[in-house]
Protein backbone atom coordinates (compact mmCIF):
# COMPACT_ATOMS: atom_id res chain seq x y z
CA UNK A 1 0.00 0.00 0.00
CA UNK A 2 1.05 3.12 -0.68
CA UNK A 3 1.40 4.91 2.37
CA UNK A 4 0.74 8.78 0.93
CA UNK A 5 -2.22 7.70 -0.06
CA UNK A 6 -3.43 6.25 3.91
CA UNK A 7 -1.66 9.68 4.80
CA UNK A 8 -4.13 11.50 2.18
CA UNK A 9 -7.22 10.36 3.04
CA UNK A 10 -6.16 10.48 6.92
CA UNK A 11 -5.20 14.85 6.37
CA UNK A 12 -8.92 14.57 4.33
CA UNK A 13 -10.79 13.09 7.28
CA UNK A 14 -9.21 16.55 9.12
CA UNK A 15 -11.61 19.19 10.20
CA UNK A 16 -9.80 21.53 8.45
CA UNK A 17 -7.09 19.58 5.36
CA UNK A 18 -3.96 21.24 4.87
CA UNK A 19 -1.12 20.13 2.05
CA UNK A 20 -2.24 18.70 -1.31
CA UNK A 21 -5.79 18.48 -2.04
CA UNK A 22 -5.61 15.89 -4.49
CA UNK A 23 -3.11 12.71 -5.07
CA UNK A 24 -3.04 10.38 -8.14
CA UNK A 25 -3.89 6.71 -7.25
CA UNK A 26 -3.11 5.13 -10.45
CA UNK A 27 -2.44 5.61 -13.85
CA UNK A 28 -4.67 4.42 -17.15
CA UNK A 29 -3.28 1.24 -19.00
CA UNK A 30 -2.49 0.89 -22.25
CA UNK A 31 -4.65 -1.55 -22.75
CA UNK A 32 -7.75 0.21 -21.64
CA UNK A 33 -6.96 3.67 -23.17
CA UNK A 34 -6.31 1.54 -26.54
CA UNK A 35 -9.75 -0.07 -26.47
CA UNK A 36 -11.31 3.38 -25.86
CA UNK A 37 -9.28 5.18 -28.19
CA UNK A 38 -10.43 2.25 -31.21
CA UNK A 39 -14.24 2.19 -29.47
CA UNK A 40 -14.99 6.32 -29.43
CA UNK A 41 -11.68 7.87 -30.73
CA UNK A 42 -10.87 9.28 -27.14
CA UNK A 43 -7.55 9.43 -26.63
CA UNK A 44 -6.55 8.97 -22.84
CA UNK A 45 -3.00 7.63 -23.06
CA UNK A 46 -0.75 8.54 -19.99
CA UNK A 47 -4.19 10.16 -18.27
CA UNK A 48 -4.34 9.18 -14.38
CA UNK A 49 -7.33 8.78 -11.41
CA UNK A 50 -7.03 10.87 -8.95
CA UNK A 51 -9.12 11.47 -5.86
CA UNK A 52 -9.43 14.78 -4.29
CA UNK A 53 -9.82 16.03 -0.69
CA UNK A 54 -13.90 16.65 -1.05
CA UNK A 55 -14.31 13.07 -2.32
CA UNK A 56 -12.73 11.65 0.29
CA UNK A 57 -14.89 13.76 2.72
CA UNK A 58 -18.12 12.64 0.71
CA UNK A 59 -17.21 8.77 0.89
CA UNK A 60 -16.82 9.31 4.71
CA UNK A 61 -19.56 11.76 5.19
CA UNK A 62 -22.12 9.46 2.67
CA UNK A 63 -21.13 6.26 2.98
CA UNK A 64 -19.60 5.51 6.45
CA UNK A 65 -19.41 7.21 10.07
CA UNK A 66 -16.27 8.00 11.92
CA UNK A 67 -17.11 4.41 14.06
CA UNK A 68 -16.54 2.71 10.64
CA UNK A 69 -13.53 5.33 9.49
CA UNK A 70 -10.71 3.11 10.53
CA UNK A 71 -12.40 0.12 8.80
CA UNK A 72 -12.86 1.79 6.02
CA UNK A 73 -9.31 3.08 5.75
CA UNK A 74 -8.16 -0.70 5.61
CA UNK A 75 -10.48 -1.23 2.49
CA UNK A 76 -8.77 1.95 1.07
CA UNK A 77 -5.32 0.31 1.18
CA UNK A 78 -6.54 -3.28 -0.08
CA UNK A 79 -8.23 -1.83 -2.54
CA UNK A 80 -5.66 0.74 -3.76
CA UNK A 81 -2.35 -1.72 -2.58
CA UNK A 82 -1.87 -2.92 -6.45
CA UNK A 83 -1.62 0.61 -8.05
CA UNK A 84 1.33 1.60 -5.93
Amino acid sequence: MNESLLDFVRQSLKQIPTGKTQITIGTVSDIVASQLANETDIDIHHYEFTIDVFAVRHIFKSHGNTQKQGFLIKIVSVKFSHLA
